[in-house]
């Protein structure tokens, strides 16, 4: 997980040109703004023509080792289609790395390995969700699980201190999104808001870089009152959706909870990458899961430095496939990539045109490995 305090290595120098994308390279934060419009159009083209933009990527690597990405929802219901995929793929995942080193990467923060030993992985997902499920298949197979990211607490404890308010405003706005996506009524919100400073400051504590002289000394519920009067110019309201303006894409908005949640996920792109690069350079397989969004911003990247993967997707051949469905015969893959190479000639969309490739070049392969 990123610890560091050194601003400069961590890619906030905001006039850098963009960084290399080769392997080894250092890239800079602002080089994910530029993807940003591109991603979020590309996975509302896969979600158009698949239903969904979940899919799990492997890439063979120039050095030998395997990259898997599982591009992820983030859902805690323990009967989405996405989480048999991912199991499944980790299953051939941990039987083609025997023998070597390797490793399973997380989203967010560091999890200890006994909160989720002797747990189902179904109860790991109902209870935390998907970046737990990562967590949980490394302990259930006996191999390293770790954090590749940005402890979100540091934000304000260490990597961005002059705008240490803000970042306490974005954490305590970032679980009023979490309520409202869940559906609690305004006095259920304002309850749970109640109770959450006492666990930011824990975690706030666990960096080693908080309380600031001359900062808050504590977090309290009507700080982030304040604070929400102050940067936001209007009182808080439960009820007021705040999903659009903590959106990392809407990168021309003037909004502060806007531009702070771009500077974030900007910072965590690199951090993910990097962690990833680092990995892969000393000869681990990889099995990494992170938000879907991620992806889409890594994928260009990714190929960039290690080459075009194949892609699995469930309601797809090639999710049917990596699950092993036995009721497919080569003449059906054959008959499938043809159905595919008719739908690549037939539109316009660049995008479209993409997503059917990546379906396309799986099924090849798949086929390859039949014949």
């Amino acid at each position: 997980m990123f610890r560091t305090k050194d601003r400069d290595s961590a890619g906030l120098v905001g006039d850098e040109a963009p960084g290399d994308s080769r392997p080894g390279t250092t890239l800079t934060a602002d080089r994910f703004t530029d993807l940003r419009s591109t991603a979020e159009a590309l996975d509302k083209t896969a979600e158009r023509i698949f239903k969904h933009f979940a899919r799990v990527s492997r890439f063979d690597t120039p050095n030998g080792s395997r990259i898997w990405y599982s591009s992820q929802y983030h859902s805690t219901k323990t009967n989405h289609e996405q989480y048999p995929l991912i199991r499944r793929a980790f299953e051939i995942f941990i039987e083609e790395s025997q023998g070597r080193d390797r490793v399973a990467l997380n989203e967010m923060y560091e999890i200890p390995a006994e909160k989720v030993r002797g747990r189902t992985l179904d109860d790991i997902v109902a209870d935390m969700g998907d970046h737990w499920h990562i967590k949980g298949l490394a302990v259930h197979h006996g191999i390293r699980g770790e954090s590749a990211d940005i402890d979100p607490y540091l934000f304000a404890a260490s990597l961005d201190p002059g705008r240490e308010e803000l970042h306490h405003l974005w954490t305590f706005l970032n679980q009023v999104k979490h309520y409202q996506g869940k559906g609690l009524s305004d006095d259920e919100i304002v309850s749970k808001l109640r109770d959450w400073p006492r666990s930011a400051e824990e975690g706030l504590i666990a960096t080693g870089a908080w309380p600031h002289e001359g900062g808050p000394q504590r977090l309290r519920y009507d700080d982030m009152l304040a604070w929400h009067q102050k940067y936001l110019g209007e009182p808080f309201n439960p009820s007021t959706p705040v999903k659009g303006i903590m959106d990392p894409n809407m990168v021309h908005s003037d909004h502060p909870m806007n531009k702070l949640s771009t500077f974030r996920n900007n910072m965590r792109e690199k951090v993910i990458l990097d962690g990833i690069d680092a990995r892969n350079a000393q000869g681990a397989d990889i099995f990494a899961g992170y938000g879907a969004s991620h992806y889409a911003l890594h994928q260009e990247i990714l190929e960039q430095r290690y080459g075009e993967p194949v892609t699995y997707r469930y309601g797809q051949t090639s999710g049917k496939l990596l699950m092993g469905d036995s009721n497919l015969t080569p003449s059906d893959i054959r008959r499938d990539i043809a159905d595919v190479e008719q739908r690549i000639a037939g539109t316009d969309d660049s995008m479209e045109k993409k997503l059917w490739s990546e379906e396309l070049r799986t099924l090849q392969y798949e086929l390859g490995k039949r014949t």
